[in-house]
């Protein structure tokens, strides 16, 4: 797995949470994944398949 690209934030009155971005082996698609701090350790809360297309021509 690599990580592309990791922010992490601290919403008011909630947990901190942070937003990774990952290129997992052997797939052509990203993954963007949304994890939450809980009790010291972060937890994944969401998770959604980006598509990934590349234009050769442009």
């Amino acid at each position: 797995m690599e990580e592309i690209f990791k922010l992490e934030y601290h919403p008011v009155d909630t947990a901190p949470r942070r937003l990774r971005i990952l290129l997992l082996p052997g797939e052509d698609d990203i993954h963007r994944v949304t994890e939450q701090l809980t009790d010291g350790a972060w937890e994944e809360i969401d998770r959604d398949r980006i598509e990934y297309f590349e234009y050769s021509d442009e």
